[in-house]
């Protein structure tokens, strides 16, 4: 068992140690050419109506201020943990091998919830997908307001438009923490439904093991609580996961529009 331990480690040293390598290198790969990009491109301010060749609306400084630093990092950070979408699922199988051992067929009654929960994680994927959009947008208008009111510093002082531009400020940040609220909220649901599934999975399986007319010892509860416990990081990590992709297949969705300009 120690040895095992001492291999587990090891695997698991090996696998964080690729991973990070891999984020560092696609983050300065990303970074170079969204710089690049940056370089050779116009600086186009759009107005209200306007568009670009291509149908969609230039990129402005901000935008692509945030594109260089946030997306490009939440892209890098998805690519570090690539491997938990298949390690998360062997010890996922390993536990539920075991669990049947012990438990039997009544371990079907508690991954029955899993199952159950899925169209709702589904339902709940798709509004953190349209917030993060929104969120991202929101925080874009907040940098190009910021960003045109340090351009114009000298300008607003002589005139004295410094409470005109705080309050273009304050509503901008406004509504980015409204939106910002909004995700905190929808991740903390999500957590809170993995977590009751967590619960769900173990309860019923008992249950299930006790209604077929078996006798539920003390080795027995340990031993399945024990392996019960080996489900909920794989699942915790699988969740996290998920939402990481979501996140980097936004974030990939803005720099691919911003490289097309």
């Amino acid at each position: 068992m120690f040895a095992l331990k001492i291999l587990k480690s090891e695997v698991d040293l090996q696998r964080l140690w690729c991973g990070r390598r891999a984020a560092i290198r696609i983050r300065s790969e990303l970074m170079s050419t969204i710089f690049l990009k940056a370089l050779k491109r116009k600086d186009v301010k759009v107005t209200a109506g306007k568009k670009a060749a291509n149908g969609s609306d230039s990129a402005d400084f901000g935008k692509a201020t945030n594109i260089m630093s946030s997306d490009s990092g939440r892209i890098s950070t998805a690519t570090g943990n690539l491997s938990l979408l298949y390690s998360a699922p062997m010890e996922i199988a390993v536990a539920i091998i075991f669990l049947w051992q012990l438990l039997g067929v009544a371990v079907l009654a508690g991954l029955a919830v899993v199952v159950v929960s899925w169209p709702l994680n589904t339902i709940l994927a798709h509004q953190s997908f349209r917030i993060k959009k929104s969120q991202l947008a929101a925080r874009d208008g907040r940098m190009n307001i910021l960003n045109e009111l340090l351009a114009a510093i000298k300008l607003v002082k002589f005139f004295a438009w410094e409470e005109q531009w705080a309050n273009r400020v304050l509503e901008a940040r406004s509504l980015e923490l409204v939106i910002l609220i909004q995700s905190r909220c929808l991740k903390v649901l999500l957590e809170l439904l993995w977590n009751a599934v967590l619960i769900a999975i173990a309860t019923l399986s008992f249950y299930a093991y006790v209604a077929q007319g078996n006798q539920l010892t003390i080795g027995t509860t340990f031993a399945s609580i024990s392996l019960f416990g080996m489900l909920r990081g794989p699942l915790t990590a699988i969740s996290e996961k998920f939402m990481e992709m979501v996140q980097a297949y936004v974030s990939l969705q803005r720099i691919e529009e911003f490289l097309h300009e």
